[in-house]
């Protein structure tokens, strides 16, 4: 039994530690290579983004993007979004920007 603890925790904090080093070295560069990307994709004329900054949450040891995504066509609000930089998915989707930025404080 003490090997299996020994070897669980010290596969957890390897696993920690680079997902800390990938994130803390790269978030930057991940939010602009994001961006490009994101912009790139898309293939909708009539949505738009305004990308709000990026933000690392320690908690979940995360990196996100925040994105206004606005819609031009008629009746649809424009949301917001959390896009997890290293999995390049979006993590969230809120109606506002209160909602989004209360969330990020919980993390």
């Amino acid at each position: 039994m003490q090997s299996e603890s020994s070897t669980g925790v010290k596969n957890n904090n390897i696993v920690t530690v680079e997902d800390e080093k990938l994130i803390g070295a790269d978030c930057s560069d991940l939010a602009e290579e994001t961006q490009m990307k994101l912009i790139e994709g898309n293939t909708n004329p009539e949505i738009t983004f305004e990308f709000l900054g990026s933000v690392y949450a320690e908690s979940t040891a995360a990196c996100f993007l925040k994105v206004k995504i606005q819609n031009a066509a008629p009746g649809v609000d424009d949301s917001y979004s959390l896009f997890n930089l290293v999995s390049g998915k979006t993590y969230r989707i809120f109606d506002s920007l209160e909602s989004m930025n209360a969330a990020l404080e919980t993390m």
